[in-house]
């Protein structure tokens, strides 16, 4: 089995929370809400990997990663893959994102009320239950 390793962040700027939306032709989990992240390069940092999808999907450079809170793992049996996901959080000094061709939207949240659906898999839900309670 291949395991995967990868990287999200919760991202937070004052009492908001960054969601972004995949495009609804994204092969993985189309037209749903998450986190930005993504897959961890060969010998690639952890840190490091999470600031350049950052920075691919969101086009924010000035971002503070705080720690590591969480690692969760997610089978895919069908492809014979375990995803390891290293959950941080960070912190950002402005709003102003540019959204990469993987995503259509991104929506800043700072309430339950607030959650957009769908979401992207038990991970991303898990999150937002961790983060607003």
């Amino acid at each position: 089995m291949e395991i995967v390793i990868a990287t999200v962040a919760v991202l937070r700027e004052g009492d908001s929370i960054l969601m972004l939306k995949r495009r609804p032709d994204d092969r993985w989990f189309p037209g749903s809400w998450c986190f930005p992240g993504g897959r961890v390069d060969a010998g690639e940092d952890l840190r490091a990997a999470l600031r350049r999808e950052i920075f691919e999907e969101t086009g924010l450079g000035q971002v503070q990663i705080i720690n590591e809170f969480e690692v969760m793992q997610s089978p895919w049996p069908e492809r014979d893959r375990l995803y390891r996901v290293h959950c941080f959080s960070g912190v950002v000094e402005r709003r102003g994102v540019r959204l990469s061709v993987e995503h259509s939207e991104a929506r800043w949240i700072a309430s339950r009320a607030e959650i957009p659906k769908p979401l992207a898999g038990r991970i991303t839900d898990h999150l937002l239950q961790v983060c607003l309670g």
